[in-house]
Formats: C-alpha cells, sequence, structure tokens
C-alpha cells in the first residue's frame, strides 16, 4: 500500500502552532515575571523552540524527495524558514530577558508580548487558510491585518526608544532595553515577512 502523501499545508499551520505556542510562553514570562523562575521558563520556551526546528527538518527532509509539490520548492522551502524565524526569534526574546539579568520590566514589555500573541495567530490564519488561497475571502483580510499590528508594534517600538534614551540612566542599562525592545519589535517584523511571503507565493500561483 502507498504511504498517505506528506501534507505541507498542515505542517506549515503547525509551524504557527508552535509559534502562536511561544507567544503565549513568552507572554506568562512578561506578565508573570520572575527572575527566580526564570531559567526554567526560557528553558521550557526552548523545547517548544526545537519542536519547530525539527518540523521544519522534517518538511525540508520530504521536499527533497518529493517528485511534485503542490507549489514550488523553494517557495515552501521559504515559507517554512520564514514561520521558523518567528518561533527563533521570540525564542531570542526571551533568552535576552535572562542572559541580560532583568530585574523590572519596562512597561512596554506587556504591550510587545501581547501584540505578539496577536500577530502569530494571524499569521496562523493565513497559514489555515493557504491550502484554500485561490477561493479564500479572508487570506488577504489575514494578510493586512498582520501588516497593521506589525504597525502597531512600530509606534510601541518608537515610543519605548525615545522613552528609554531621554531617561537619566546609566549607559549599560540604555544599550540592554534598547536591544531587548528591538528584540521584541523583530518579532513582529518576522511575522509581516512571514505574512508577504505568503502573499508573493499567492500571486505567484493566481
Amino acid at each position: 500500500m502507498a504511504s498517505a502523501r506528506f501534507n505541507y499545508f498542515n505542517s506549515l499551520v503547525q509551524m504557527t502552532d508552535y509559534a502562536c505556542q511561544v507567544a503565549k510562553s513568552l507572554d506568562d514570562i512578561v506578565n508573570g515575571f520572575n527572575t527566580e523562575t526564570l531559567e526554567q521558563q526560557v528553558a521550557d520556551l526552548h523545547v517548544i523552540e526545537h519542536s519547530a526546528d525539527q518540523l521544519r527538518h522534517e518538511i525540508t527532509h520530504h521536499l527533497a524527495k518529493e517528485f511534485l509539490p503542490p507549489i514550488e520548492l523553494s517557495d515552501l522551502v521559504d515559507l517554512t524558514s520564514k514561520l521558523d524565524d518567528i518561533v527563533d526569534c521570540i525564542d531570542d526574546v526571551a533568552l535576552h530577558l535572562f542572559i541580560y539579568n532583568v530585574e523590572v520590566l519596562r512597561p512596554e514589555c506587556a504591550e510587545f508580548s501581547e501584540l505578539i500573541i496577536r500577530c502569530c495567530e494571524s499569521v496562523r490564519n493565513i497559514a489555515k487558510e493557504f491550502v484554500n488561497y485561490r477561493k479564500s475571502p479572508t487570506i488577504i483580510d489575514a494578510i493586512i491585518q498582520t501588516n497593521r499590528l506589525e504597525s502597531e508594534g512600530d509606534r510601541i517600538y518608537t515610543r519605548a526608544m525615545r522613552a528609554i534614551f531621554s531617561e537619566s540612566v546609566p549607559p549599560l542599562e540604555v544599550v540592554r532595553w534598547a536591544r531587548i525592545i528591538s528584540s521584541f519589535e523583530d518579532c513582529c517584523d518576522r511575522c509581516e515577512e512571514a505574512s508577504e511571503m505568503f502573499e508573493s507565493v499567492i500571486m505567484k500561483n493566481t
């Protein structure tokens, strides 16, 4: 009996599920911030990131053997990579909070963590509709929504960075928080990039 064909569309949705999981884990870290439990929380989040890496390798493995993938091989590789980038970026935020020895969070962290959840959910909506991209009535709206959310992240970033550089704090503190805030904002950027990649693939195949 022939083996069932690997479902790339479901795998892309699964990648976005991992993104939503790490986004929720980051939000839990931020909203219940505790330096005593942070190291373990970062380790737990990294387990999810590792699962996403394994899925990316699985997708690549199947593509290497695929004769006729549902869309161009290079597009599937790029989409998988963009989605994995989201997970990696969120993992980096949590790691930065630990390695920079943060003791008290700035208020923008909670704004960003909530926004990152919304960004990831929006990308997941795109991935869920992607299998029907030629007929989906909602996929373009989800792409636009992701772009709008990224713009919201830009506004939080601008406000936060201005505040950081306006405060009378030691230079090392300025550098530390500039990097952390940038890493939060990068997560929104990665979501927008994934959204734009989906849009590009749709345009090429319609």
